[in-house]
C-alpha cells in the first residue's frame, strides 16, 4: 500500500500544478456576478443576514444554501479577489481526486485501475469547466459530498457499522444543500452494491432496496425543492416550447456528445446552442443523428448486459455514466444550452470504471498484454493533462472564453451576446455592437441581445434605433423587467415623463428589487409634480438599499421642489457624505446655502468648499466656475470673484455670455 500512497501524493500533486494557472484567471461574465461579483449577499460574506439569505432563497434558480455559504466564505476570506476563489475551487477538486482514489480502493481493492479512473477524471480537460469556473462551486462540493459517501457507503457494505450508514446518510444531505445532482446517488449505491461489492447476490434486491428508503426519502424532497426552485426562478420556462420527440432526441444527441468528448476531448466551450432555438434548424426525432446515436447507445447497452456475468464493471460502469445524467440530460430542459462539459463531472466517472477496470480484467484473463496496457494507461494520462493544459487558458477572463466558444462551435448568439458585455465593459462599443446584432441575427427571440442592443444604441443618443431593439426586447421576452425600464429612460430623454413612469410601473411589477428603476420612478414623479408618490418610492429605495446615494439626491431634489429648504439642505449633506463624496451633491448643497436668508459666514464658507470639491471632481464647466465665483462675492473676496467669472464667461455657450458678462462687472463694482 506505501506504492498507493505515494501514487495517491503524485496523482494530488499533479492536479494541483494542472490547474494552478486558474488561480491567475479573473471572474467571467457567465454566472460569476450572479453568483459572487454582483451579489450583495454574497458581498457581504457570512453576515447573520446572508446566511438566513443562503438557506431560504431560490436565487439562480436554485436551492443551494452551502454552495451560498462557501462563496460568502470565500469573501470574508479573499475579498473580491478572484484568485482566492479560484484557488478553493482548485484544492476542492484536488480533494475530490483523492477522495475517488481511496474510495475505490476500499471497495474494489484494485490499487491500479482505481488509480488510472482517478488520473482520468482528475486530468481530464472536461473538468475545466468545474474547476476553472468560480460558478461550479457546485459541482465540487457536491462531488466532495458523493466521494465522501463513496467511502461510508464501503465500510457499512463490508462492516455494517451504523455510524458508516449516518455518516452517507449526512454526505448525502450535504452534497443536496450543494448542488441536486447528487439525486442518483442512492441509484448508484445499488449498481456497487452488484459490482464491487457483490452484495445482490448475498442480500438480494429487496433488502438492498428497503437499506436505501431513507436515501431516497431525502432525494424525493430535494427534488421537489429543486423542481419549485427552478419553476420560480423560470429556468424550467426557458425552452419550454420544445416538444416531447426534441427534448428525447437532443437527449440521444447530448449523450452522444458526452462520450464522444471524453474519448476525444477538443473543442470544447463553455455553451453549446440547443439544436431546436436556432433558427431554421431542422430538429426532428427522426432527422437523422438522434436515431444513429441512439441506436448506438442501446447497442452498448446490450453489450454491456451481455457481458455482465465476466465484465461486470463495464456493466456498473456504463450505466453509472447513463443513470447520473439523467438529471441534466435534457428531458427536463432546464436553460438554453444543448448539453454542457460540467455536467459530466461525475457521469464520467462511470465511463472510466467501465474501461479501466475492464481493461484490467482482460489483462488478469491473459486476453491483452499487460506492459503495453501499464504504458497506454500512462500515455493516456499524460495526453489528457496536455489537453487541459491547453484548454485552461480559454479561462483566463471573459473576452477569452467567449471567443473560444465562437471558434469551435457555430451559431453560438449567447457567445456573441457575452463577448459584447465583455467587449462594451472595456469600452470597445463598435465591437460589442456588432456582436450583440450578430447574436439577434442568429436568434431573433433572444431578448437580452435585443435589450443589450437597445441599452448601447441609448447611451449613445440612437433613441429611434434604441426604440426599436427595446420594443423588440420585450416584445420577446415580455417578462424582461430591465427593458421596460431601459423603455422608462428613453422617455425621459425624450421628455416625456408620464410615458416613463408608465415603463418604470411595468418593470417594477415584474420585479420589484429593482432599486435602480424605482429611484428613476421617483424622479419622474417629481418631474411630474407628484411629491408625495416621488418620496413613497424614494423612500422604498432607501430601505431597501441605504447606501443609495442618488436616492437621497432625489430626495433631497424633492423638498427643494417643495420649498422645504431646511430639509433640502439636509438630504444634500447626507448624499455628500455618503461613502465617496459626491461632486453632484456638493453643487447642490452649495448653492442652497448661499441662497438661503441669512447665511452665515460659516455656511457661505462652506458653500465655497463645496464648489471648490464639485469644480474639482468635474472637470470644470462654465457652471460650476460661476458657482465659484458666487461663493467668493457672497464672503466679499470680489477679487477671486471676478477672476473665477472671467473663467467662466470664457467657457460659456454663446447664449449665456451676456448675462455672465453683466454678473462680471457687478462684482468688478464690488457688488453682489
Amino acid at each position: 500500500m506505501k506504492g498507493v500512497s505515494l501514487a495517491a501524493v503524485l496523482l494530488g500533486l499533479a492536479t494541483a500544478l494542472l490547474y494552478w494557472q486558474s488561480v491567475g484567471h479573473d471572474f467571467v461574465n457567465y454566472d460569476d456576478d450572479v453568483y459572487v461579483t454582483a451579489n450583495p449577499m454574497v458581498r457581504a460574506g457570512l453576515a447573520s443576514e446572508s446566511v438566513a439569505w443562503a438557506f431560504t432563497t431560490f436565487h439562480a434558480a436554485n436551492w443551494h444554501p452551502l454552495t451560498w455559504l462557501s462563496h460568502m466564505l470565500d469573501v470574508e476570506l479573499f475579498g473580491l479577489e478572484p484568485g482566492g476563489h479560484h484557488r478553493t475551487n482548485v484544492l476542492l477538486h484536488v480533494g475530490v481526486v483523492l477522495l475517488l482514489l481511496a474510495s475505490l480502493v476500499r471497495m474494489t481493492r484494485r490499487p491500479w485501475p482505481s488509480f488510472w479512473v482517478a488520473g482520468i477524471f482528475a486530468l481530464h480537460p472536461l473538468r475545466v469547466e468545474s474547476v476553472a469556473w468560480v460558478s461550479e462551486r457546485k459541482d465540487l462540493l457536491c462531488a466532495v459530498a458523493w466521494m465522501l459517501a463513496l467511502w461510508f457507503y464501503a465500510g457499512w457494505a463490508r462492516e455494517r457499522r451504523k455510524g458508516a450508514y449516518l455518516a452517507v446518510l449526512l454526505c448525502l444531505g450535504f452534497g443536496l444543500l450543494s448542488k441536486p445532482m447528487i439525486v442518483t446517488l442512492p441509484c448508484v449505491l445499488l449498481l456497487l452494491d452488484l459490482w464491487p461489492l457483490e452484495r445482490w447476490r448475498a442480500e438480494g434486491a429487496r433488502t438492498l432496496i428497503l437499506e436505501k428508503l431513507p436515501l431516497f426519502g431525502l432525494v424525493g424532497v430535494s427534488s421537489c425543492m429543486t423542481l419549485w426552485a427552478q419553476g420560480e426562478g423560470g429556468a424550467i420556462a426557458a425552452l419550454q416550447g420544445l416538444s416531447v420527440p426534441e427534448r428525447a432526441a437532443n437527449a440521444a444527441l447530448a449523450y452522444g456528445q458526452y462520450v464522444w468528448k471524453s474519448l476525444a476531448p477538443t473543442g470544447l466551450a463553455v455553451f453549446y446552442p440547443h439544436p431546436a432555438v436556432l433558427a431554421g434548424e431542422d430538429f426532428s426525432w427522426f432527422g437523422g443523428k438522434a436515431v444513429g446515436v441512439l441506436a448506438g447507445l442501446l447497442a452498448l447497452s446490450a453489450l454491456a448486459l451481455r457481458w455482465r456475468a465476466t465484465a461486470p464493471a463495464f456493466l456498473v460502469g456504463w450505466l453509472w455514466f447513463l443513470g447520473t445524467l439523467v438529471p441534466v440530460i435534457g428531458l427536463v430542459q432546464v436553460g438554453h444550452q444543448a448539453w454542457a462539459d460540467r455536467y459530466s463531472y461525475l457521469p464520467c466517472i462511470g465511463l472510466a470504471i467501465a474501461i479501466g477496470f475492464s481493461v484490467e480484467r482482460a489483462v488478469d484473463l491473459g486476453r491483452l498484454p499487460r506492459r503495453p496496457v501499464i504504458g497506454a494507461g500512462l500515455t493516456s494520462l499524460v495526453a489528457v493533462a496536455f489537453l487541459t493544459s491547453a484548454q485552461l487558458p480559454h479561462w483566463a477572463d471573459s473576452v477569452r472564453l467567449w471567443e473560444r466558444a465562437l471558434a469551435v462551435t457555430e451559431n453560438n448568439y449567447l457567445a456573441h451576446y457575452n463577448l459584447g458585455l465583455a467587449l462594451e465593459e472595456q469600452g470597445e462599443a463598435a465591437g460589442a455592437r456588432e456582436h450583440y446584432a450578430r447574436a439577434v441575427r442568429i436568434h431573433p427571440g433572444y431578448g437580452d441581445a435585443h435589450y443589450a442592443l437597445g441599452l448601447l444604441e441609448l447611451r449613445s443618443g440612437q433613441l429611434a434605433a434604441a426604440e426599436r431593439s427595446l420594443r423588440a426586447a420585450v416584445e420577446a421576452d415580455p417578462a424582461l423587467a430591465a427593458a421596460h425600464g431601459s423603455l422608462g429612460l428613453l422617455e425621459r430623454q425624450r421628455n416625456d415623463p408620464a410615458a416613463a413612469i408608465e415603463h418604470y410601473r411595468r418593470a417594477l411589477e415584474l420585479q420589484p428589487d429593482l432599486v435602480e428603476t424605482r429611484n428613476n420612478l421617483g424622479s419622474a414623479l417629481i418631474a411630474q409634480q407628484d411629491f408625495d408618490g416621488a418620496e413613497k418610492e424614494l423612500r422604498l429605495v432607501l430601505e431597501r438599499d441605504p447606501d443609495f446615494v442618488q436616492a437621497r439626491l432625489n430626495l433631497a431634489l424633492l423638498h427643494e421642489r417643495r420649498g422645504d429648504f431646511a430639509r433640502a439642505i439636509e438630504g444634500y449633506r447626507q448624499a455628500f457624505r455618503q461613502g465617496t463624496p459626491h461632486p453632484l451633491a456638493a453643487d447642490k448643497l452649495a448653492r442652497l446655502l448661499l441662497a438661503k436668508p441669512g447665511a452665515t459666514v460659516a455656511e457661505k464658507e462652506e458653500a465655497l468648499e463645496l464648489a471648490r470639491y464639485a469644480l474639482q471632481e468635474t472637470g470644470g464647466g462654465s457652471a460650476g466656475l460661476e458657482l465659484l465665483a458666487r461663493c467668493h462675492a457672497a464672503l466679499g473676496q470680489f477679487e477671486q470673484a471676478v477672476e473665477w467669472q472671467g473663467r467662466a464667461l470664457e467657457a460659456a455657450p454663446a447664449a449665456r455670455k451676456e448675462a455672465l458678462g453683466a454678473q462680471l462687472e457687478r462684482y468688478r463694482s464690488g457688488g453682489l
